[in-house]
């Protein structure tokens, strides 16, 4: 005798199939969320060991990524005009304490080789000169002139300092020259840490209080923060390029 099925036993058996499709569908779709997160972990793990490793390096040592990185001071020889080479090293300390102490250096104007050192070695300059009637000193003007105007410095930072004997003496006229000249090579510009050297860094030497050689810590950290925010400009920079 056929045995017939009651339409309660048909639903339950149908409920029983659906649930157990469920069950494989959310088990399914609980192991493929268990490894997008896996490996979402993994990945943030491992970018954070990049960035772990790329922040916080042993004495004398740095990222790969920043050794890359060079930082050229330009000044008056020290002979010639004591104070802007007094800053100038500053900034040197500066950009040394953020890409390492072979990755940033000091020339003097007259030994600066454009193709060896701008063109080829740098990817950051920093000029410095005194005021010199309310300009900078004809040496940095002839030699930010003689560079060759053909050559492609679009992909440079550029920055400024200088020092002065006044107050009101034109550093901040010097300043915006040194910088409108790197913006005719179309460099890109940099200023300060803070909107106090939103054009560089600028000191005065021969005006009371501030005779030389008492020269204010005010002025040298300022010739710091300039250098240590160009070299960070300059490594974000050549990090994301």
């Amino acid at each position: 005798m056929m045995e017939v099925s009651s339409p309660q036993s048909e639903r339950a058996s149908l409920l029983s199939r659906t649930a157990g499709r469920s069950r494989i569908v959310i088990n399914r779709l609980f192991l493929s969320l268990s490894t997008i997160l896996l490996v979402s972990g993994l990945y943030l793990w491992s970018s954070r060991g990049e960035l772990v490793r790329g922040s916080f390096v042993g004495v004398g040592r740095r990222a790969t990524s920043i050794e890359q990185v060079h930082i050229l001071v330009i000044s008056l020889p020290e002979s010639e005009h004591p104070n802007s080479h007094r800053m100038a090293r500053h900034v040197l300390d500066g950009a040394r304490s953020v890409v390492g102490r072979d990755s940033a250096k000091l020339l003097e104007s007259n030994k600066v080789d454009f193709e060896k050192d701008v063109l080829s070695w740098s990817d950051a300059i920093v000029v410095g000169s005194p005021v010199y009637m309310a300009n900078p000193h004809p040496k940095i003007l002839e030699l930010l002139g003689n560079w060759n105007f053909s050559k492609d410095l679009s992909g440079k930072v550029g920055a400024a300092f200088v020092s002065g004997g006044g107050i009101s003496g034109g550093q901040e006229h010097v300043l915006t020259a040194l910088l409108m000249a790197m913006l005719e090579y179309r460099m890109m510009i940099v200023g300060g840490e803070r909107w106090t050297e939103a054009f560089g860094a600028a000191a005065v030497t021969d005006e009371a209080p501030f005779y030389y050689p008492n020269f204010q810590e005010l002025f040298l950290s300022k010739a710091e923060g300039l250098g240590r925010r160009v070299a960070s400009v300059t490594s974000n920079l050549n990090n994301k390029c």
